[in-house]
């Protein structure tokens, strides 16, 4: 048997080495079911996958005298802990993936008495990735798509009690109208347009709102509003321009209104169509996101 596993790299947290005695890495995506009237099956919408997951069992044991593995239990047992009670983030490096940054979430240990050289550490990571990573979405399967995402969020948001912010009812009662204009892209782009505005202006009401109540429960709500307005704006652009891409991006830091859109390469008239919300103020505030067009290259 081809032993590849002492070809990897060592395992390592906030720059310490640890050996590793078990290792399991994984994520789940997650999704939403909606059964169509009197037929089998269900459409299933993906929403997006939850944060990579790392789980490790490490030997922290003096007995382990190799490479720079030394006083395993003596000198890096509570080192270990203290980093892992730090709440921040931080570079973790997996011998199989590579480097992530993340944040600590389990930490157990256990000492077994016919084994007293040390203990065995159980500890588990979640990647957080920086806030200017963006979000991208797919390209929407047509105009169909783009109103069956937007009617999904309808349920979602009567369930959230919105105290003293008004509900955004994101309600959008124009099925029976593009009914007639799906199979008539080039004779119905202008309304096709309209439709797709009308999406993303009541998606950009629900983002606004959920942003308002500053509940971190509706905070999946917020994320799925946005990428419904991404979506109907992307269908939009591609009737125009279709390798010109939409992407989402959180600004890690207050910017005016003019430098966010020299920093991503349009004009401010372009920023402010994705994003008409922006004219309210002068100034984008840090944790916002904002929707731009993708560079080339």
């Amino acid at each position: 048997m081809t032993d590849v596993l002492e070809r990897l790299p060592p395992f390592s947290w906030r720059g310490k080495l640890y050996p590793v005695l078990a290792r399991d890495v994984g994520f789940a995506h997650e999704n939403a079911t909606h059964k169509v009237q009197f037929k089998n099956g269900a459409l299933v919408e993906m929403t997006g996958a939850q944060n990579l997951t790392f789980r490790y069992t490490l030997a922290l044991r003096q007995d382990i005298g190799v490479g720079p593995y030394e006083d395993l239990f003596t000198t890096a047992l509570t080192p270990l802990l203290n980093d892992c009670l730090l709440r921040t983030p931080g570079i973790l490096v997996d011998p199989v993936h590579g480097q992530f940054r993340c944040v600590p979430a389990v930490f157990g240990e256990s000492t077994d008495n016919n084994r007293r050289d040390g203990s065995d550490v159980q500890v588990e990571f979640q990647r957080a990735p920086e806030l200017d990573e963006v979000l991208t979405v797919e390209q929407p399967d047509g105009l169909q798509g783009v109103i069956g995402q937007a009617h999904s969020m309808e349920v979602e948001v009567e369930k959230v009690d919105w105290k003293q912010t008004p509900s955004p009812q994101p309600s959008i009662d124009i099925l029976g109208f593009a009914a007639g204009v799906l199979g008539q892209v080039s004779a119905q782009r202008d309304r096709i347009s309209a439709i797709a505005d009308d999406i993303a202006f009541r998606m950009e009401k629900v983002d606004k709102a959920a942003d308002d109540l500053e509940d971190p429960r509706v905070w999946p709500l917020k994320r799925a509003a946005r990428r419904n307005q991404m979506a109907a704006l992307e269908l939009k652009k591609h009737l125009d321009n279709p390798g010109r891409r939409i992407i989402s991006v959180t600004k890690a830091y207050a910017q005016t209104i003019t430098a966010v859109a020299a920093s991503t390469g349009m004009t401010v008239v372009e920023l402010l169509k994705l994003n008409p919300g922006l004219s309210r103020a002068p100034l984008v505030r840090a944790g916002t996101q904002v929707l731009v067009y993708q560079k080339a290259g």
